[in-house]
Parts: C-alpha cells; structure tokens; sequence
C-alpha cells in the first residue's frame, strides 16, 4: 500500500513545483522513498497480516489455505478509500477496499516446487481476489480493525451474481451453473474505480493465465479463447484442485471471467457481482463520472496491445437524494469503443445491429466477446 508514495516525474521531466512538496527523484535501491519534510510513510498491511480476529499470524514458509483464507492476500494493485460511515467525509476511519492481483509461489512458499501440488495450488486460490478491511488512523499512524465486520477476503471460490445481458447467455452456462447467473470467484483483479452509491469496481485483466488443456481445431469457441488468450500459457494451475480450470471439463467456465466485478464493503453480507454491461476484456480499470444529463459515465481500458479504450453510459439516471437506489445504473447501458483520427474520437456503439447482428446472436454475446466486436 506504500509503492504509490514516491512515484514522481522522471528525471529530467518538466514542470514546477506546484504539487507543494519537494521531488523524489526516479531510481530503484529497494527502499521506500517518499518527501519526509512533508509526509509521512506508514506500513498498513502486509500480504500475509491477519484481517480476523481468528487469523493465524504470517509465518514464514507456513503459508495454508485456511491461513490465507483469512489473511490479507498478495500483490496489492487497486486500492480505494471508502469512508465510515458511509456518506461523510471521514479522512480517520474508513475501509480499504484492495485487488489481490496474483500470487508470487517463490516468496509464498519455500520447498515447494512442484507445480501441481494441491495444497500449494490451493493456497495460491486463496491469495487472489479481493480485501475489504477496516482502519483507523491513530497516534501511531493508521491501523487495521481486526473485529470488525466490514472485514472480508474474495478469492477464487467467493460467490457472485452475474448481472447485465449477458446474464444466463448459453455461453456463461456449466454444468455447476446450469443458468448462467452465478460465478465462483474473481481472478487477475487489476485496476478499478469506485461509484457514487458507495460499491468499489474492480477489474479483471490477465484471467487467460489460469486455464490447462488446448481447444481443438474447429471448436466454436476458438476465435473467442485466441482474443482472450485462453490456453496460451498457464502460470497458475489451478486445475490440480479445481476442474473449472480444466477447458476440457468446463468449456465455458473462461467466459465468466473478464468482467468488471462490483463489491458493496459497507454491506459484508452483499453478494458481489459481475457487470456484464461492461463488457468483457483484459480489464485495466474503471473510471466512474456522473454525467450533467444524470446517466453514469464508465471509462475503461483494455490493457493489451493493439486493444481499445471503451465508455459505458447508463440506461438510468443517477439519484443524488438516493444514491444506494442507483445501484442498478451499471446493469444497462451502451458500451461503445473509441475510434481515433485527426479529427479527435469518435464513440462507436457495440450494439446487436448491422454487422455485430450478423455476426453474434446477441447482445449478450457481443459483450462476451468484446475483443472481436470492438476490431
């Protein structure tokens, strides 16, 4: 949670002193750095740190499953500050909400090895996802609230609703999940955003690192799995433990993953969901204004190359007088992707019409497959 003080222009860059405190120049000696006549820098939480009361504490090559179940999770990216209560502007006392991104096996573990090893598999499952902790700033610097019940993990086995069009699409259905409308897990949380009803938005980016097996030659799902990656590498095997990670036994199961995924922390009993309004790609981040007219305005990029920047606008407006009323805002809307000349940009709708109509056989399969309808 520290890496972000001491980012600063590079060396050499333009500009004036306007930011009020004095530059820390660009290098790497593995320390933290940050402009000590002005700020202070304090350690929150360490992946591994108890959340829970029951929590075990971090020990060195002792990492478990139920240990991590119950531990902050590792390689933080998107981090929000959500005040308690919720509507005020408390800057003392709030809930971090934190992306788990992915797991490093080489400090996790020490003497294991071997990839296909359950409990270790297991284990890496539990450290990705999200954290919502509670934390208070005190006379010592900021600290986290073991006790209380905002506190909670997300990790690979968490439930979540799927909510939007593509909601029940025969393409999110398994076995597990006959409907289509019900997701274990979140995987490769990158960035996010936050809204103005009080949910966090968090986005999934590197989810083809996770599945074994290849699709064979011919398979309907093959150009959908070749602009995901899907099969290209798998770095974390999951399979060993879980068969949804297994592209022969759950052909589907890729495509509930790569979504946009809303978490309520003022609510630990909620149910998280994923907006498939969204669309579905390597998602960096989601970047939430309200528009004049009232409509919510996301902003998102797909964090590949030769991807796109993309803009959902709600269907509803925003309820400034109600604003947990509104959270139903990124369920429907128009997704369009930006098409850039010299004239500036241009928004272009994904919409089910003219050739994306000939092309998907509805709405809901444009946004799973959100890559091929953007080119």
């Amino acid at each position: 949670a520290t890496a972000l003080l001491g980012v600063s222009r590079p060396i050499g860059a333009s500009g004036g002193d306007d930011l009020g405190f004095a530059e820390v120049r660009q290098g790497y000696d593995g320390e933290v750095h940050w402009p000590a006549e002005t700020h202070d820098c304090d350690l929150v939480l360490s992946w591994g740190d108890p959340i829970f009361p029951n929590a075990p504490a971090w020990e060195e090559g002792k990492t478990t499953e139920a240990a991590q179940a119950l531990q902050f999770g590792d390689s933080c990216d998107f981090i929000a500050y959500m005040p308690l209560p919720f509507g005020t502007q408390a800057s003392d006392h709030g809930l971090l909400v934190v992306n788990h991104e992915f797991t490093r096996s080489s400090t996790m573990f020490v003497g294991h090895s071997d990839p296909s090893d359950k409990a270790r598999a297991a284990t890496e499952m539990n450290g990705h996802g999200m954290s919502v902790v509670e934390v208070r700033r005190t006379n010592t610097g900021w600290a986290p609230v073991l006790e209380s019940a905002f506190n909670r993990r997300l990790t690979v086995t968490s439930d979540f609703t799927i909510s939007g069009p593509a909601a029940g699409h025969r393409r999110l259905q398994t076995e597990a999940d006959p409907q289509g409308r019900h997701v274990k897990g979140t995987l490769a949380n990158c960035a996010g955003g936050t809204t103005p009803w009080g949910t966090a938005l968090s986005g999934e980016e590197n989810v083809y690192c996770y599945w074994s097996g290849s699709t064979a030659e011919g398979d309907l799902q093959a150009q959908s799995r070749k602009a995901m990656r899907i099969g290209d590498r798998q770095y974390w095997p999951f399979a060993v433990v879980d068969t949804r990670f297994d592209l022969t036994a759950s052909p589907n199961e890729p495509n509930r993953f790569g979504w946009i995924v809303e978490v309520d922390p003022y609510d630990p009993t909620s149910v998280p969901k994923k907006l498939t309004a969204l669309g579905r790609f390597f998602h960096e981040g989601a970047e939430v204004v309200v528009d004049p007219s009232g409509h919510v305005v996301v902003y998102m990029g797909d964090d590949a190359a030769n991807e796109h920047l993309y803009r959902f606008v709600s269907d509803r407006r925003f309820d400034s007088a109600d604003p947990k009323g509104s959270r139903s805002c990124l369920d429907s809307g128009t997704l369009s992707v930006a098409v850039f000349d010299d004239e500036g940009v241009t928004w272009r709708p994904l919409i089910h019409e003219g050739v994306l109509a000939d092309r998907f056989d509805s709405l809901g399969e444009i946004l799973i497959d959100t890559r091929i309808a953007a080119k």
